[in-house]
């Protein structure tokens, strides 16, 4: 479309050798995209500063420079390269940011949509969610299960209260299968974090053997 402006390559590449980085983000400081596109941009960036240490403020940035020996240690699948800045940070190499010239459209349209928006919002969370819980996943299943799993159990313990000090439940029926529902909520989750676990041991485990291996040749 022609608003990457080429001239800009070599001082991204004086940057990236000049900080001694993983990665250059070019910064659209003026920006020719529609306000829609902006708007969405801003926030998105927004929240990912927020819920990071990432102190990028144009993410998705289309002109970015990476060394091939950085990108080849973190794993890219369906839309996660849009979070290539976000992975390496936090495999601890170093990202830094460079100002950019950013020009009018010369040819064809922004595929840019709501749609976008909401699978990039996904993609973000999925990030998020492997970032903090890749190595324990059993913390957050089971925190979350725990929540849900608590309130199930006091209902059911008012309940059975009712039914033995009263000789009924006096209409709770509907409260007592919300308790019910709770506490199988909670335990499903709380397995599903076992299973992870297990996964993540299991995957830890292979890479530890094969690692003593190669160490041993």
């Amino acid at each position: 479309d022609g608003q990457d402006d080429p001239s800009d390559i070599p001082k991204l590449i004086c940057r990236i050798k000049k900080e001694k980085a993983a990665m250059v983000v070019g910064r659209r400081v003026h920006r020719n995209s529609s306000t829609f596109y902006r708007f969405f941009s801003s926030v998105f960036n927004f929240f990912i500063r927020l819920a990071t240490n990432l102190k990028i403020r144009d993410i998705n940035a289309s002109m970015k420079i990476v060394k091939t020996e950085y990108l080849s240690r973190i794993f890219l699948y369906a839309g996660n390269y849009r979070f290539i800045p976000l992975l390496l940070h936090t495999s601890g190499f170093k990202v830094v940011e460079e100002n950019v010239n950013h020009r009018e459209r010369i040819a064809g349209e922004s595929k840019y949509a709501l749609s976008k928006v909401i699978e990039g919002f996904w993609d973000f969370v999925t990030i998020l969610f492997l970032i903090r819980n890749d190595r324990s996943p059993l913390r957050f299943f089971g925190s979350v299960g725990f929540c849900l799993g608590a309130p199930g159990v006091g209902i059911c313990i008012y309940v059975s209260f009712l039914r033995f000090f009263y000789g009924n439940i006096q209409s709770r029926y509907p409260l007592l299968l919300l308790g019910i529902l709770l506490i199988l909520s909670g335990t499903q989750l709380f397995c599903t974090g076992l299973l992870a676990e297990l996964m993540v041991y299991l995957r830890l485990e292979k890479t530890f053997f094969r690692d003593s291996v190669q160490i041993r040749k």
